[in-house]
């Protein structure tokens, strides 16, 4: 969806297609910031930010409830790094949308995954203990 490097990439489009006169906006505008300034800017109330933040939700949420049409989950587990810093922000700000994206005829859970930061990490592993048969299958080829 929209994460790591894509974010600030995200919000220095954002700014050349809209006006703000916030110090977060002039320095998104040269690209000059990072994921972490974005979300540390919309802490402190900056309006561009809070833009930026409010728009990554809704593209999340976008996805989430794609994935779900597609897939029907009881439970959309959510980790990663930058979760794992703002969870409130991003849960709050996807919840928001997920209404009007999903429907009422889909009800699913999104959650804090329990591995969060380490989320990668486990999954690798668990490939490299025990393959799915799949994966052998391609590497025999």
């Amino acid at each position: 969806m929209a994460g790591g490097r894509w974010i600030p990439r995200t919000a220095k489009t954002l700014a050349l297609s809209t006006s703000f006169d916030t110090e977060l906006y002039h320095k998104a505008r040269k690209g000059d910031i990072t994921t972490g300034d974005i979300y540390e800017y919309a802490k402190k109330g900056d309006a561009f930010a809070l833009r930026v933040v409010d728009y990554l939700n809704k593209i999340h949420a976008a996805g989430i409830a794609s994935i779900a049409s597609t897939y029907d989950p009881e439970v959309v587990y959510l980790s990663g790094g930058l979760f794992a810093r703002h969870k409130k922000v991003i849960l709050d700000g996807i919840q928001r949308y997920l209404d009007k994206f999903a429907g009422r005829h889909l009800r699913f859970k999104v959650i804090e995954s329990s591995f969060l930061e380490q989320q990668s990490l486990y999954g690798a592993y668990a490939i490299a203990y025990s393959p799915p048969i799949e994966l052998v299958k391609l590497n025999q080829e």
